[in-house]
């Protein structure tokens, strides 16, 4: 079978394709997650491990859902009328997950981080002297030979912002998160039975065999004394923390729980984690851009910032064409740009997609793809070290 790139489209049939292939990755990655948890669950101390990884993948399968529902409203109207009947909360569950699409733009307004610390605040007792309150508890582990920082509370509270005034009552949020997986887990078997009359193997993503695993422990400290110890202005530092906690998600699964070069020999899950760190890649340079090409708007040290970040030799032409395009084509209508045109004999369907990633980001062979995947993920680790010398905190 031809891929051809063509204004007329066959819409639903190749994005479904695309859909199962996520869904696949996902999957994937979930089950990877859950034997890991199988491994640990009796150790204690692992916990807080499993709390971090686990945040993570809820809001990537979070984000997933959200494009997996725009799209579905798209071609078939109408479809979740009966399940709206016996999941009553389902609208909200809808739109609980757009606003938590919404808030993966890593660039919030400066009211919304004053109420964001102010609710932190509320939530940790006073110092010792009683004379202020700490705001931030971040993250740190000792990790690939370094001691570092993960991330903190304010990312928690800023993805969670929005969706949080959805809940009318306590357990609204256990509701809504838990039911994330579940519904991923629904669309992979309505695509499976659409699409795989003879089912589908699915791959599995490859585990790193560890004797124990490194520990997460909390320390908790005050935002403003963060500002005062860096190079930077208090929005800054605090895009800084998310991006921080963005990139060290994707540090935890790949370079840590899964063994990546053995996971994407299938070229299924090399398609899937080449999207999904495109995707971090495009969203977290955004960030940066913005902070820089804005100034005095919105960062008073954008000149430094922008000095600083062409020291580090990131975000090349190529690389983020690569990113922008592979990660929208994320967005299912981007797919509908593309028609299938079917052999004789429809019955037996094959989709060489290697062909359409290729045409889609102008690589000229699968192996240069794979190469990119690296590159982009090893600019994400120079960035988040160059990050965590930047946000005040002395570890």
């Amino acid at each position: 079978m031809k891929i051809v790139k063509t204004d007329t489209s066959n819409p639903s049939y190749l994005s479904m394709y695309q859909i199962a292939i996520n869904l696949i990755g996902y999957i994937s990655l979930y089950n990877g997650l859950v034997s890991l948890y199988k491994q640990v669950k009796d150790d204690k101390k692992l916990n807080s491990f499993m709390t971090f990884a686990n945040t993570a993948m809820l809001k990537d399968m979070a984000i997933e859902l959200n494009e997996l529902y725009i799209f579905s409203d798209s071609i078939l109207p109408n479809i979740w009328d009966d399940y709206s009947k016996e999941y009553l909360e389902f609208k909200e569950f809808r739109v609980f997950l757009k606003k938590l699409r919404n808030n993966m733009k890593f660039f919030p307004k400066r009211k919304t981080i004053d109420k964001i610390l102010e609710n932190c605040k509320n939530k940790y007792p006073t110092n010792i002297l009683r004379t202020y309150k700490n705001d931030v508890a971040y993250y740190c582990g000792y990790f690939l030979g370094e001691n570092l920082v993960f991330g903190s509370n304010l990312y928690y509270e800023y993805v969670f912002y929005e969706p949080l005034k959805l809940c009318k009552k306590e357990g609204d949020l256990y509701k809504f998160t838990n039911s994330i997986s579940y519904h991923l887990e629904s669309f992979y078997r309505m695509f499976e039975k659409t699409l795989f009359k003879d089912g589908i193997d699915l791959p599995k993503v490859k585990l790193k065999e560890r004797k124990r695993f490194f520990q997460i422990y909390n320390q908790t400290t005050k935002f403003e004394k963060m500002v005062s110890k860096s190079n930077y202005d208090k929005l800054s530092v605090f895009i800084f923390m998310l991006l921080i906690e963005e990139i060290a998600g994707m540090e935890i699964y790949l370079d840590y729980m899964l063994d990546l070069e053995k996971s994407i020999e299938d070229p299924i899950l090399l398609y899937f984690f080449t999207q999904f760190v495109a995707i971090k890649y495009d969203q977290i340079r955004d960030a940066i851009e913005l902070l820089i090409k804005d100034g005095g708007k919105f960062c008073v040290n954008n000149v430094l910032l922008e000095n600083e970040i062409n020291k580090l030799k990131i975000f090349n032409r190529q690389t983020t064409d690569f990113a922008y395009k592979l990660r929208n084509f994320h967005h299912f209508t981007e797919v509908e740009k593309y028609k299938l045109e079917f052999d004789e004999d429809e019955k037996a369907i094959s989709v060489d997609f290697a062909e359409l990633y290729k045409m889609v980001t102008n690589c000229e062979n699968w192996s240069e793809f794979k190469d990119m995947l690296f590159i982009m993920k090893n600019d994400l680790h120079v960035l988040v070290r160059f990050l965590r010398k930047n946000i005040g905190i002395r570890y």
